[in-house]
């Protein structure tokens, strides 16, 4: 009994992330752009963020809620904190990792040049600023 229960909460995990929805283009806007600004502040000294700026992006956008949670959650564990688990989404967590392998490699490759065309790029959309 206990190896069919296994098998049948198994199977339904996994086709429940194989029928999950793909995330929206707001939604995944709204991790790019997050993770972006998060590096340019804390990697590029000319920057600094601007307060509630992502918050007021999800809700122009119209980010759904839960992607905002599980984007938190996510960041939450990278850094080791304590996180939710219950509030994870498969694919935000995916996408989450991609795009941060993406922007390491992309500062580690030219860090002037990453700060120079994010920085202009998300000063232009009002989520960072150049320090006075």
């Amino acid at each position: 009994m206990k190896k069919l229960f296994f098998t049948i909460v198994s199977a339904w995990l996994c086709s429940s992330t194989v029928l999950a929805e793909p995330l929206s283009q707001p939604d995944e806007d709204y991790v790019v752009l997050g993770l972006a600004s998060i590096r340019v502040i804390t990697e590029c000294p000319d920057y600094r963020g601007i307060p509630d700026s992502i918050r007021k992006l999800a809700d122009q956008i119209g980010v759904d809620p839960a992607v905002v949670s599980a984007v938190g959650q996510v960041v939450r564990m990278g850094s080791g904190q304590n996180y939710d688990g219950s509030l994870l989404i498969p694919e935000v967590t995916q996408l989450v990792n991609d795009t941060n392998d993406w922007l390491d490699r992309e500062l580690n490759e030219d860090r002037p040049r990453f700060c120079k065309r994010w920085g202009a790029a998300l000063s232009e959309k009002g989520l960072i600023q150049r320090k006075k």
